[in-house]
């Protein structure tokens, strides 16, 4: 990029090569998609390449000089994350930060170790497959930066046994259930996308009720029991 200051200085060096008494200036660019000169003389540099800036008086003198607008090149690039893990099915935007800051070409390029895992698009959306470790990548021309990510499991936060809506109660509103007979029960597990809902049933007296995997109640004798899931 070419600094206010050396436009500044550009300004001076030609006004005292052209006559004293002219007080206006017109400044041109021979190509402003590379570089673009304002009213006042500011150069900004627009993209890579050469161009030719022409001052121009009220009287007709004129004067010409060459600015090249060079690359600025990448000295490192990083991998920005917070946190080096994700809960599956989650998707997260990974981005890349380059060193200096205004480095002219910022194309990158992102690879996952294993996608079946952590993929990853174009634009830096990883999104979590399976539960496992994966290495992201970006690459930038010889420049390279890595990080692992693990995809752990969504816990559940809460767990509720769900009865019936035809099941009978006594007076205190406790679930009954008559000897020989069998009940369903089922649970509802939060948050919904919980990764392990395997259920453990168990009962605090098996002589009076047992309780099987699928959550299905026997009664064998009459008796209170805790049913837990």
């Amino acid at each position: 990029m070419v600094s206010r200051a050396v436009v500044k200085c550009c300004s001076r060096t030609l006004w005292s090569s052209l006559h004293a008494e002219d007080k206006t200036i017109t400044w041109e660019s021979s190509n402003s998609d590379v570089l673009q000169v304002s009213s006042s003389g500011s150069l900004t540099a627009v993209a890579v390449g050469t161009a030719t800036i022409t001052a121009k008086t009220s009287r007709g003198t004129s004067k010409k000089f060459t600015i090249t607008v060079t690359e600025v090149m990448a000295e490192s690039i990083s991998i920005v994350k917070d946190d080096t893990d994700i809960l599956i099915g989650d998707s997260q935007y990974l981005k890349c930060e380059f060193n200096p800051e205004n480095t002219t070409d910022k194309t990158i390029e992102w690879t996952s170790s294993d996608e079946s895992i952590i993929s990853i698009a174009p634009n830096g959306e990883i999104t979590a497959n399976k539960l496992g470790t994966a290495t992201i990548t970006v690459t930038h021309k010889e420049l390279s930066d890595s990080i692992d990510i693990e995809v752990k499991p969504v816990d559940a936060k809460s767990i509720e046994i769900i009865l019936p809506d035809d099941v009978e109660t006594n007076d205190e509103g406790i679930p009954k259930l008559s000897k020989g007979k069998q009940l369903q029960l089922q649970t509802k597990i939060e948050p919904e996308n919980t990764t392990y809902k395997d259920i453990e049933w168990s009962v605090s007296d098996e002589t009076i009720a047992t309780i099987d995997e699928n959550g299905v109640i026997t009664a064998l004798e009459t008796g209170k029991v805790i049913i837990t899931a």
